[in-house]
């Protein structure tokens, strides 16, 4: 006979699962899963086909993408995700939201693009290398299209709409991928390869301003302009400051390591932020539904859904740390046949493992109004990082380098840890 406690479990693992909550994840995880996959395949491509050296000059460029672009968002997505979540019930201000939300976007987004890329042309030396260079001015032309694409995201996250979330983000890593393989057949140079990010966002956009046409009914209005860039400008900084904490050690390592080391870098630290994935599936869902407990001072109901969020994510992850490992050595061993990159892959996973273990609460101090105490947090991760992957890189290199990740991934646990419960009750381990 099973005990009471153990069919009160199964009850409710039964109900989570067939919560939309858990639908919504399992869209995500299926997305995630054919963007591993496509990015597993670019990267092993790219790194046999083009060279190692010219899998560094790829990934530091992507990684200067994602900076740009999120300084250009000027946090306008986050403004969506939390309006629309509080207001899903009332579409004509979600559609008023989004017109203005992506016509501001576009404004700036074009604007800073053209004055980077004027920028570079004047200031060729600037960057670690001249083929970086080159393929960052080409991802140049793609922001402003990927910043109103990921517009769209944050008002499907809002609505819920989770669905959409993982067809697009699917189609993008599958055109991508896509590209590398047609690239590599017809012996295209690297540089050409880059314009699919350009193609597959002009693609995705066009879907997207077709599926919701109704916005063009209404006009950009001034007074929701200030509003939304207002909210987005308070969680700005702290965006900023995650997504350079998360990929300004491609780019520092690109000035302090030889370009053979920097590809051998890229490469292991795909494969290790690969953990992230799950937690992210995991922030991206339950955002929205952090936001409206918040908004109702339902903490401790919403503490019982995330407790069971929890020990989900806690397996899983387990699960992914052993598939991981084993998955890159073979790898590595079988295409590559490499050993010198194991150790630092397996001391840069140790605590990349801990910080997953809570990574996923990463959105809860901007959903619950905390703007203040995410831009603290994330200040202090990003100065913790900078300055590790500096000092040990200097003085160990190439291992260094992997030790200061690991490193960073437990100073991130502590910190995300203590804020978010310090200041909203909310317990995440």
């Amino acid at each position: 006979m099973l005990s009471k406690e153990l069919k009160s479990r199964l009850v409710r693992i039964k109900e989570l699962l067939q919560s939309k909550f858990s639908k919504d994840t399992i869209w995500l995880m299926l997305a995630q899963g054919l963007t591993l996959l496509s990015g597993f395949f670019i990267t092993i491509h790219i790194s046999l086909h083009y060279g190692i050296q010219e899998l560094g000059y790829f990934h530091q460029s992507l990684a200067f993408y994602m900076i740009l672009m999120t300084l250009f968002g000027f946090g306008l997505n986050n403004t969506l995700i939390k309006k629309t979540a509080v207001q899903s019930s009332k579409l004509i201000d979600e559609a008023r939201y989004l017109a203005t939300t992506l016509s501001v976007t576009f404004v700036i987004n074009l604007s800073l693009s053209s004055i980077c890329l004027l920028f570079l042309n004047l200031n060729e030396g600037l960057l670690s290398s001249p083929e970086l260079t080159q393929l960052v001015k080409i991802n140049l032309l793609a922001l402003p299209f990927f910043g109103l694409n990921k517009n769209f995201g944050a008002y499907y996250s809002g609505q819920r709409n989770q669905r959409k979330v993982a067809v697009i983000r699917s189609v993008r890593w599958i055109l991508l991928a896509g590209s590398v393989l047609l690239c590599s057949i017809l012996n295209y140079p690297l540089e050409v390869l880059m314009y699919a990010f350009l193609i597959t966002e002009t693609i995705l956009l066009s879907y997207n301003l077709l599926s919701n046409s109704t916005i063009f009914k209404f006009r950009p209005s001034l007074k929701l302009a200030k509003e939304v860039v207002l909210f987005g400008l308070g969680s700005y900084i702290s965006e900023i400051t995650s997504i350079v904490n998360a990929s300004a050690d491609v780019i520092i390592i690109g000035y302090l390591l030889s370009a053979e080391d920097a590809g051998n870098y890229s490469f292991i630290i795909y494969f290790v932020k690969t953990i992230y994935i799950f937690p992210g599936i995991l922030m991206q869902n339950v955002s929205p539904i952090i936001s409206n407990h918040w908004a109702r001072n339902s903490i401790p109901e919403l503490n019982k859904k995330l407790s069971e969020l929890r020990n989900i994510n806690s397996t899983i992850l387990t699960v992914q740390l052993i598939g991981l490992t084993m998955l890159f050595i073979v790898l590595n061993l079988w295409f590559r046949n490499n050993t010198i990159v194991i150790l630092p892959f397996c001391i840069s996973i140790i605590g990349s493992y801990f910080f997953a273990l809570i990574s996923w609460g990463g959105s809860i101090l901007i959903m619950t109004g905390k703007l203040r105490a995410n831009f603290y947090r994330t200040l202090l991760v990003l100065v913790i990082s900078i300055l590790s992957i500096f000092l040990f890189t200097s003085l160990f290199g190439f291992i260094g380098s992997a030790i200061a990740i690991s490193l960073n991934g437990i100073a991130s646990f502590f910190l995300l840890r203590t804020f978010i419960h310090q200041n909203t009750g909310i317990k995440l381990a």
